[in-house]
């Protein structure tokens, strides 16, 4: 059974009901493996099918996450493994750690491969696990590799890249340090060369658009013994190409290898046709008219996530839960998570960022703060590692704080202080007791950690999330201490740590209450299939929106497993990275039940003007246009302006004071009331703000072909020259 559906059709639920018919049926768990995308969705598919088994019939239900799956086979299967190794120091059971371990053994590695000539050294590290991860999840062999790149892309560092994995490789067998990647290729192993998968009768695969080809060819090698395979695809689907490595051809892949036609399923959103047409805008280079979107684009990003944040708290007041609103945007960083918490007090906001350091966590700077100050790294420490601890963790106020604080930056010691309230000196004297007594501990790392945690933090109002990624932490620092059995330099643990950044592949699934309002990147949301009544679109004219997939080291495009071509131009690159970013907005647009509002600004944080970005794809309904036009009611010191006639007039105004909105109102008054575009003339002194003028012009009356001449200063003179030259 193969079914074309997106998100918003009944695709999961038929796939659910199948696979509960089979085990009603008799059919044994056993013989039925599930492919779903992630945990998340793995615990959605397991919840709904449960309610659908008859008594009696529930045995442990084969539903994985594919590198879930991978975990699971490595595990149970380890003694095989094992005893086949030759190499290395055996073990029980393998260290299965996160990517920070392999992260640690390359940076070693890369002390010895010099890579002369490669500029940015700090982003070597980061180029290398894409080049890695590529290899892997596209099911590349060596002769794939050196074609890849010395064919198609000729790279002048295909030796040394090569020599770095090659001795990754070799360094996590000898150690048995496997990441979920280095798994892969154990898993890879086990299924082509053992039958551990000959019970496998029947297969399901949920969101199949999604998956890998490393995931495919696994699928594939198990089709001969298969009864029944039922697959769920999205042919518009498969938003995590790229260096995700989605296999975007998995839909005619999937009707070869079964010789059937897929069922297409009706969309039921009332978003289905805005999803379409903003596929076909950006893939097409067509410009279809969008119905439940809106735009906004002031000039400054502060007002943009003011304008962002008053639009959520009028949802709110108008009786919608938090829940029923999640913010998307790719850049979450300090300013808007600082303006969003001042501004919006009656949800709880739940950020789900794609690349969020561990270090971010307060819970999880304070614990590594508190290990270096019994370490040489305490000299880099400075007042502000401090102050996280006094006031995050004991919740002492900085202004108390000042003398322990000038002390700490002078000495790097923690003085004796006693405060007016002896709450706040008992507090402080439990820390520094305790920094005390881990100086000369024997305990591990991750044991002094949860003795920092027992006697020091409480998670009292902490979020499901902050605590996850403590024990994301811990388990980290166990990871490190179950690898390298005879020793590891704490200091260098602590920094490995610092630099971590929490895997693409979900470390835990998300929950999400009434009261809580998802911050998060397309990704994340597409991912976890969040669906809510209304999305904000953060940043539209940013090119975040859309990332790079290629680098020094690496190109997602070439590495992909069904690359053919004998070069790789620019054409490609612009033309592919089209394709994801179709994709991702079809399904992040799915994601919504009812309307996107959309927000841009003219320049960044840092006052840098904005190019690119996703702006250009919305195009709104003339009517919708008309009705949330350029309406607002003006200021009694504006209203004069709009009385205007003839003859000279000047504002006087202080920024931010409205002059640049009365004066386009101005315009579009003049406009309606049916002045000549020719007659009207706009100066400004930037280009950006008379791009912002055609802009919003043009937006506002569509229907008027010809715009007032706008221009700026230098634009003029280099007319007026022209023109008499």
């Amino acid at each position: 059974m193969l079914i074309d559906g997106s998100l918003s059709s009944d695709k999961t639920k038929i796939l659910i009901e199948e696979y509960a018919r089979l085990i009603n049926s008799g059919i044994s768990s056993s013989d039925i493996l599930v492919l779903v995308n992630n945990s998340s969705a793995k615990e959605r598919f397991i919840d709904k099918t449960l309610s659908l088994l008859r008594v009696g019939c529930i045995e442990k239900l084969q539903i994985y996450s594919f590198f879930g799956l991978v975990y699971n086979t490595v595990m149970d299967n380890w003694a095989y493994l094992e005893n086949i190794l030759k190499t290395g120091k055996s073990r029980v059971i393998p260290n299965m750690v996160g990517l920070e371990i392999s992260q640690f053994l390359l940076k070693n590695i890369l002390k010895e491969i010099k890579f002369e000539g490669y500029n940015s050294k700090k982003s070597l590290l980061q180029q290398l696990f894409r080049r890695y991860s590529l290899i892997i999840q596209n099911n590349l062999n060596d002769n794939d590799v050196k074609w890849r790149s010395e064919e198609v892309l000729k790279e002048g560092f295909s030796e040394d890249t090569e020599k770095a994995i090659k001795s990754l490789l070799s360094k996590t067998l000898n150690l048995r340090s496997f990441d979920y990647l280095r798994q892969t290729l154990l898993f890879n192993y086990l299924y082509k060369n053992t039958d551990i998968f000959k019970n496998i009768k029947y297969i399901f695969i949920d969101d199949a658009d999604e998956i890998t080809p490393a995931c495919f060819d696994f699928i594939s090698k198990l089709k001969p013994q298969l009864k029944e395979i039922y697959v769920a695809c999205d042919n518009k689907g498969s938003s995590r190409t790229g260096y995700l490595s989605a296999d975007k051809n998995i839909y005619n892949k999937f009707k070869n290898l079964t010789g059937e036609e897929f069922q297409v399923l009706p969309q039921k959103s009332k978003m289905a046709e805005d999803a379409d047409n903003i596929y076909k805008n950006i893939s097409n280079k067509q410009m279809c008219k969008l119905k439940y979107f809106s735009h906004v684009s002031p000039s400054k990003r502060a007002t943009m996530i003011d304008l962002a944040a008053l639009r959520i708290q009028n949802l709110i007041k108008a009786g919608f839960k938090p829940s029923d609103i999640s913010l998307v945007t790719p850049i979450v960083d300090d300013m808007l998570k600082f303006s969003l918490k001042e501004k919006i007090t009656n949800a709880n906001l739940l950020f789900l960022s794609g690349n969020e350091k561990l270090i971010q966590n307060p819970y999880v700077s304070s614990a590594l703060t508190i290990l270096k100050l019994n370490t040489d790294l305490k000299e880099k420490l400075t007042e502000f590692d401090l102050r996280i601890i006094l006031s995050d963790v004991l919740e002492i106020p900085i202004r108390h704080c000042k003398n322990i604080l000038e002390q700490f930056e002078q000495t790097k010691k923690l003085v004796d202080y006693e405060f007016n309230k002896i709450e706040y000196t008992q507090k402080y004297e439990k820390f520094k007791n305790l920094v005390e007594e881990l100086k000369d501990s024997t305990l591990k790392p991750s044991e002094k950690v949860y003795k920092i945690y027992k006697e020091l933090f409480d998670f009292y109002g902490a979020t499901h999330n902050e605590i996850n990624k403590f024990s994301f932490l811990i388990k980290q620092l166990q990871d490190f201490e179950s690898v390298f059995e005879y020793g590891i330099k704490l200091e260098d643990v602590i920094l490995q740590t610092e630099n971590s950044v929490i895997a693409e592949n979900p470390y835990s699934t998300v929950e999400i209450s009434d009261n809580d309002l998802v911050i998060a990147t397309p990704q994340k949301i597409i991912d976890n299939q969040i669906q809510t009544k209304f999305q904000l679109w953060l940043d539209v004219s940013s090119e975040e929106w859309i990332k790079t997939d290629t680098g020094p080291l690496y190109n997602a495009w070439v590495f992909q497993s069904d690359w053919n071509k004998e070069n790789y131009t620019i054409d490609d690159d612009i033309e592919l990275s089209s394709q994801k970013t179709a994709r991702v907005l079809r399904k992040l647009t799915l994601c919504a039940n009812e309307f996107v509002y959309t927000f841009a600004s003219l320049f960044d944080s840092a006052g840098i003007e904005n190019f690119g970005g996703i702006e250009q794809y919305f195009k709104q309904d003339e009517e919708k246009k008309s009705s949330i036009g350029f309406k607002f009611v003006p200021r009694d010191d504006q209203k004069p302006v709009l009385a205007y006639k003839k003859g000279n007039m000047a504002i006087s105004a202080v920024p931010g004071a409205g002059k640049t909105t009365i004066l386009l109102a101005l315009i579009i008054k003049l406009l309606n009331d049916g002045v000549n575009p020719e007659n009207i003339f706009v100066l400004t002194y930037m280009e950006s703000a008379a791009r912002n003028f055609r802009e919003r012009i043009k937006n506002i009356n569509p229907e008027n072909s010809k715009l007032p001449n706008i221009s700026t200063i230098h634009g003029l003179a280099l007319r007026i020259l022209k023109d008499n030259s």
